[in-house]
């Protein structure tokens, strides 16, 4: 049970057609079987993955200035060139009274207010290394 945080709140089970919440789908009279042998499968998989090296995670972050200009968040660079539009959809869902329909933009400082913001982004992979991995099973 050392790996099984690296299960718990993700949509494993799912994924495979079991129906049920952990750890209760464990002993569960029609899937619980299946669902064991899977999750001993899965804390073998990932023992052997985590022990042996077998996958490298990667991740890369940035702060960039931004402004927003109507739904629109423009990135800029370094000598306040836009290098990047980010679009975004203002809420669609038809609400009672004065509640507003928010965007992602309504968070940035807007380009005509000469207040200058910022954004921050990040990309995760765990997937270098996946291709061999695979195969191998």
């Amino acid at each position: 049970m050392k790996y099984l945080s690296l299960l718990i709140g993700v949509p494993f089970f799912r994924t495979w057609e079991l129906a049920g919440k952990f750890p209760d789908i464990l002993t569960d009279e029609v899937v619980g079987e299946s669902a064991s042998e899977l999750f001993k499968d899965a804390q073998v998989l990932f023992k052997k993955v985590i022990d042996e090296k077998l996958l490298q995670a990667n991740a890369v972050v940035g702060i960039f200035p931004a402004n927003s200009v109507n739904e629109d968040i423009e990135l800029t660079n370094e000598q306040g060139e836009v290098f990047m539009t980010l679009n975004h959809l203002r809420q669609q869902l038809d609400k009672k009274g004065n509640t507003p329909n928010f965007c992602l933009s309504d968070f940035i400082a807007p380009k005509d207010s000469g207040v200058q913001d910022y954004m921050g982004a990040f990309a995760v992979t765990t997937g270098i290394n996946i291709d061999p991995l695979g195969s191998s099973f």
